[in-house]
């Protein structure tokens, strides 16, 4: 039974750390949203050469972070599904 309990601890951990990627890839999403938002209202100054790379840095920095977030994730989804495998159902 302490082992059942101990299990299912780990479990939850496990699925909250996924939670917790999950909203931060969310809040990365938004920024991107956002800074896209900012760049369209330039309106000419947005195909100015320099206002295009800052955007380029940028959306390459937060599409790294929700890369990296969604492999944690991903890391935490499998070692979820084994500690599952683990639980003993009587």
């Amino acid at each position: 039974m302490s082992a059942q309990l101990e299990t299912l601890e780990e479990l939850t951990d496990r699925l909250n750390d996924f939670q917790d990627r999950a909203n931060q890839s969310q809040v990365s999403l938004a920024s991107i949203e956002e800074k896209l938002a900012s760049h369209d209202a330039m309106g000419g100054n947005s195909k100015d050469p320099k206002n295009l790379d800052k955007l380029k840095v940028s959306l390459f920095h937060s599409t790294m972070r929700i890369i990296i977030y969604c492999t944690i994730a991903i890391f935490h989804w499998i070692t979820t599904m084994n500690i599952c495998m683990r639980i003993p159902y009587s």
